[in-house]
């Protein structure tokens, strides 16, 4: 047997009858829990970004500190260690007791000069945008 394609209605009588009161609500309820899980993963996924992200820029602020602290060390230490103690000879009779000048003698000025004048030795220049 050959099979028929299905007739089309030829007017707007015979087309499917208007969903019934009971299936509108079935409808409604199913998008309203699509809806509600959808926005539940989006929110979960918000958070996982937003935790990731944060740590994430912990760690980052961690390993900067770090890296100015390091390098602030190892300024002292230069200070301290080297030239002090090559300088302190040159200086013989004419150093007097208590004399201190924190620009040359003092390693902890070095950072702090050092840290005062890196904003304008970094900033962007026209040049550079």
């Amino acid at each position: 047997m050959s099979a028929q394609p299905p007739s089309l209605p030829s007017s707007p009588a015979e087309a499917d009858p208007p969903p019934s009161a009971e299936s509108r609500t079935v409808a409604l309820r199913v998008s309203l829990a699509t809806g509600a899980a959808f926005f539940a993963c989006a929110l979960v996924l918000l958070l996982a970004v937003h935790r990731y992200e944060r740590r994430q820029a912990l760690e980052e602020a961690d390993a900067r500190a770090t890296l100015v602290l390091s390098r602030n060390l190892a300024t002292h230490a230069y200070f301290s260690q080297q030239l002090k103690p090559a300088i302190f000879p040159l200086l013989g009779e004419r150093e007097k007791r208590g004399y201190f000048d924190p620009v040359w003698m003092s390693s902890a000025s070095a950072p702090y000069w050092s840290a005062e004048d890196f904003p304008t030795a970094t900033s962007p220049t026209p040049a550079s945008w």
